[in-house]
């Protein structure tokens, strides 16, 4: 059965019990379950049939809990850029097409990053990569009263952005890429934050930041693509590229980042804000 990638009708895999779920697209009404053999790096699961049964619900995203961390996502953890990536940006020159065509920028890049692509995780970090050569961050736009467009068009033709934009222009990628992604909204503890859980300032029920999270083989990752673009320190904006908050892990991500939904903390026993402020901040 062929499996269309613009519906938003889902499924989820029920296998051995090993709480592996994945999701698919587009399946007739008339159908209540299907076999399939998924196909996947993760050699556990390559080659394997099995029987798919159909669920429809008002939400396309089913949220699954891991006790472990997929170990995939470590070989991530280098700060290393792609070299063959940067490398066609500056061949299409795209920081400046993107001024006037931020659309084919993206088409052109996302074409490309599939060609040379080993899976989803490779996809992502890509996206990753390329946000980081085409946006900088506004630190002006910080600390100013007037508040900036911060749609991805917007983002890619100036270059600048700050969180929103970042998450935007991530959410884009994602988009053209096939990549299953939520923005995600809540209160981090970066620029203003005190640097003690007990500051004034240390309020997680408070919208000051934005994020992301992906969906690959089934299971939902985090990621701050703004964080591993730099930082500011008592105003002065400091450029340079981490891999630091690329799949973070769940555990690790509450220390610092507090989403307005619960459910996208990807824990098993979501933190009250109460919680949250008892946390001692600590970096992935």
């Amino acid at each position: 059965m062929k499996i269309n990638k613009k519906s938003n009708v889902w499924v989820s895999i029920e296998n051995d019990g090993s709480n592996y779920f994945s999701t698919f697209q587009l399946i007739p009404e008339n159908v209540k379950s299907i076999s399939i053999a998924f196909s996947d790096s993760n050699q556990y699961y390559k080659s394997r049939l099995y029987l798919i049964n159909v669920k429809k619900s008002k939400t396309p995203y089913e949220f699954v809990y891991t006790d472990q961390f997929n170990n995939k996502t470590r070989q991530f953890k280098t700060s290393q850029k792609e070299a063959r990536v940067i490398q066609f940006m500056e061949s299409i020159d795209a920081r400046n097409l993107a001024k006037t065509d931020p659309d084919a920028v993206i088409e052109k890049t996302v074409e490309y990053i599939l060609s040379i692509s080993e899976d989803e995780f490779t996809t992502v970090k890509y996206i990753h990569d390329v946000e980081w050569y085409l946006v900088s961050y506004d630190n002006d736009a910080l600390y100013s009263e007037i508040k900036k467009p911060q749609d991805y068009k917007t983002v890619l033709a100036t270059g600048l952005s700050v969180c929103a934009g970042f998450s935007n222009v991530f959410s884009q990628f994602c988009k053209v890429a096939g990549i299953i992604e939520i923005p995600v909204s809540g209160y981090a503890r970066g620029i203003g934050w005190g640097g003690q859980s007990w500051s004034k300032n240390d309020d997680p029920t408070k919208t000051n930041h934005a994020w992301n999270m992906v969906n690959i083989c089934g299971f939902w990752y985090l990621l701050d693509v703004t964080w591993d673009c730099g930082n500011t320190v008592k105003g002065k904006r400091n450029e340079f590229y981490a891999t630091t908050w690329l799949f973070a892990d769940p555990e690790t991500m509450i220390h610092s980042h507090y989403p307005v939904n619960k459910k996208y903390q990807l824990l098993k026993d979501p933190y009250t804000p109460k919680e949250f402020k008892e946390l001692n901040y600590i970096t992935p």
